[in-house]
């Protein structure tokens, strides 16, 4: 989201997601990883290193990242990025402010008063697909016009999915 602020001129965040998958297996479905190394379903547990490799974690994550990012709740939405991503918003948000914010909450909270001047309404934001590859996930999140649709990259750190990157795309 916060690479996204050094192009928020143009495409404001991308945010509250709710919507439809185009896949067969739900979001739920501990074995819907669409990685050609799945783990064997038979053989997983809750306590599998990649039981939370789903595409209802990845929209979760999203969800919650935008969630927090307009609640103003920044602590909570820079522990949902990876670190690399965290020092890539601290660049980005430098362009943006007078006081070259001094970590990754600062960061944030000058891309959302950035972001609020546009009159961006999350709600209108919808997730339409996410794919799986092994440690690696992307979400695509859809928006109103005259807002740009968000396509966010995930890694997996071991436990759980963080947002590595988001970026604007145009889908036609």
């Amino acid at each position: 989201m916060i690479r996204t602020i050094a192009v928020l001129a143009t495409t404001c965040l991308a945010l509250t997601s709710c919507g439809d998958d185009s896949s067969n297996k739900s979001d739920d479905d501990p074995t819907n990883t669409e990685s050609s190394g799945a783990t064997d379903p038979g053989k997983m547990d809750s306590d599998s290193a990649n039981s939370g490799k789903t595409k209802r974690a990845a929209r979760e994550v999203v969800e919650s990242y935008e969630e927090t990012f307009y609640s103003g709740d920044f602590t909570a939405t820079c522990a949902l990025l990876t670190p690399a991503y965290q020092k890539a918003t601290i660049k980005d948000a430098e362009e943006f402010s007078d006081k070259p914010p001094e970590d990754c909450e600062a960061a944030m909270k000058i891309g959302a008063e950035f972001a609020k001047s546009f009159g961006y309404d999350p709600t209108s934001a919808k997730i339409t697909e996410i794919k799986i590859k092994g440690d690696r996930a992307t979400v695509l999140e859809l928006n109103e016009e005259p807002f740009e649709d968000t396509l966010y990259s995930l890694t997996w750190d071991g436990s759980q999915w963080l947002v590595a990157d988001d970026k604007s795309v145009t889908i036609n």
